[in-house]
Order: C-alpha cells, then structure tokens, then sequence
C-alpha cells in the first residue's frame, strides 16, 4: 500500500471514528474544547475577504455605531421591560457575535462579562446543534441557556440566543443575558446561598432551543414554568430577552439592506 493511500484510509477510519463516538455519545455534557479556548476564532474565507474589499474607514465606523446603538436600544428594552429586578439595576446585557461565535459589539452598560461569556454557548450550538437532524438551526429559531459550567458567571444568569440569516446564510448572532430574581433553587430567589452543590442551584439549562418562528415553544416554556418559584417572571423576562433579541436583528437587517452583509462581516 502506497503513503496516499495509507493516508485517505486513515482519514475515512478517523471520519468512522467520529461518526461513530456521535452516534453513541449519550450526553453531551461541558465541552473542554470550547471551554478552555478562549482565543478568537480564525477569519472564514469570507471574512478574509471582505476585509480587503471593504477598507472605507468611515463606512465602517458609521456601521458599527449603528451595531453599537442597536445594542444600546436592546438594553433599554430589557431593562425597562425586564421583570426580574436585576434588570432595574443593570445586572444585563445585549451583544451581537460574529458567526462564528465571537463577541463583536456589545452593550456600553450592564455587566460587560456577560457578553464576554455567552460566546461559549454559541460555539456549543454552533459545534452540536447546526447540524444535528433532531435541532438545527434556522431563522426564527431562539436559544435559552444558564449552566454557567457550558459558559456563563452563575445559574442565575439567563440568557437568550437568536441566529441573524440573509438570504438563508448565517451571518451573525445576538443574545441578551439578565440576572434572573428566580430560578428553583434549593431557596427562593437567583443566588442561593444555602446550596451545596450544583444541585441545590435550581435550573441547569444547557443551550436548547425553546423559540421557533420567533415564538417561544409553549411545551418547553411549561415546563420551564413548572420548575421555579415565579412561573410569570419567568415567562415575562423570556419574551423581553427575545424582544430584545429581535430588535437587534431588525437593526442588524437594516444595515443589510443599506449595505449589504459583507459591509457587515467586514
């Protein structure tokens, strides 16, 4: 057997090898990969691109002042709306993420780690989820999370997730993150003092989607509901998380209109 033969049949053993630890893989616990890594994802080719194209400085600035207000009007939505009273007191935040995960703009208020944070949970998304037949991810599509062990401060922060498409092709992420006032802990209110281990903390949601075409999934939101102390909190900070979510969207949409999505990337 010749070496470039021996090398495409360990690459087919490798891609069995994969296929095979996915198919049997019974849970898909806290990836060390994603979180240890914290370096910035390398460029994509389109990336790399267009950054070339695209060298109007002032074009550029204009659009991330845009991304910059729309973060900006997302953190007012939610603390103005937010029922959970880490939200009067600015203990959120609102961020747009490259599609490859990485924080790109974030909210000038808040608490700024929590933007730096959530991008664990999008690369876990984007790693799990894109491709799996039984998830996927689509326009419309929304995603809750809080397990501070697949990337977040602690349990009581939640936050929620919404891929940006143009023309059926991921182009970025927003997400919107609020210190929640309860979450079924093993005593009432978002910090339990008393807990003595990850069990006692209440909610562990791993990223799961609970929004398609842009409505929260009502089954899921039951249960969610069922599993703390103020089922209406709950429910009121999840619509204003997607809200906020989806004003940035808009905003984000808006700039593709003006000037198209690379302008965007780049």
């Amino acid at each position: 057997m010749n070496e470039k033969a021996k090398i495409e049949l360990d690459v087919q053993d490798q891609e069995l090898i994969k296929k095979f630890l996915k198919d049997t893989t019974l849970f898909l616990a806290p990836d060390p990969e994603i979180m240890r890594d914290h370096r910035i994802m390398p460029r994509t080719e389109t990336e790399e691109r267009v950054m070339k194209e695209y060298t109007d400085l002032n074009q550029i600035a204009s659009i991330r002042d845009r991304l910059q207000s729309a973060c900006e009007e997302g953190f007012e939505m939610v603390e103005q709306m937010g029922a959970a009273p880490g939200a009067k007191w600015g203990d959120i935040i609102t961020g747009i993420y490259s599609a490859s995960g990485d924080l790109t703009i974030g909210s000038a208020g808040g608490v700024l780690i929590f933007s730096a944070l959530v991008h664990h949970p999008i690369k876990f998304i984007i790693k799990n989820w894109i491709e799996e037949e039984t998830v996927g991810v689509k326009e419309g599509d929304g995603f809750i999370h809080n397990d501070s062990r697949y990337g977040n401060v602690h349990n009581t922060d939640q936050s929620m997730i919404l891929p940006v498409f143009h023309e059926g092709k991921l182009i970025c992420w927003a997400a919107s993150t609020v210190h929640e006032g309860e979450c079924g802990a093993i005593e009432p209110g978002g910090m339990p003092t008393m807990a003595e281990t990850s069990f006692d903390e209440g909610l562990k949601m791993s990223p799961f989607k609970v929004v398609e075409n842009y409505k929260i999934k009502r089954d899921l939101l039951t249960f969610l509901q069922n599993s703390v102390r103020e089922p209406k909190l709950q429910y009121e900070d999840m619509k204003v998380k997607l809200f906020a979510c989806m004003r940035l969207e808009q905003r984000i949409k808006e700039v593709f209109a003006s000037e198209g999505p690379d302008a965007l990337t780049a």
